[in-house]
């Protein structure tokens, strides 16, 4: 919910106001896969490819963080726009 929040607040800049939900899925994604083979009780059958996904798991949810944080600085060492405000004379 947070991360569709940031990504239609219009405050950070196309496309990387949409990196947020990035991160959650690729978090998402492995631990869906491993409950989905839990579940199915194939899990008992491939040993090697729920260790595969629980290591895919562990490195994407360490990557996604310090994606994000580096998304963060760079954006916030980007120079702001120059914005105008119209300012109109008071009349006399």
């Amino acid at each position: 919910m947070a991360s569709v929040q940031i990504a239609r607040a219009g405050v950070v800049p196309t496309p990387w106001n949409w990196a947020p939900c990035w991160a959650l899925i690729a978090v998402i994604v492995p631990s869906l896969l491993q409950m989905l083979m839990v579940a199915a009780g194939t899990a008992s059958t491939s040993h090697d490819v729920v260790s595969a996904l629980v290591g895919l798991d562990m490195l994407l949810r360490s990557t996604a963080g310090v994606f994000l944080g580096i998304v963060a600085v760079v954006l916030a060492t980007r120079p702001a726009r120059a914005r105008t405000v119209s300012i109109i004379s008071p009349a006399d």
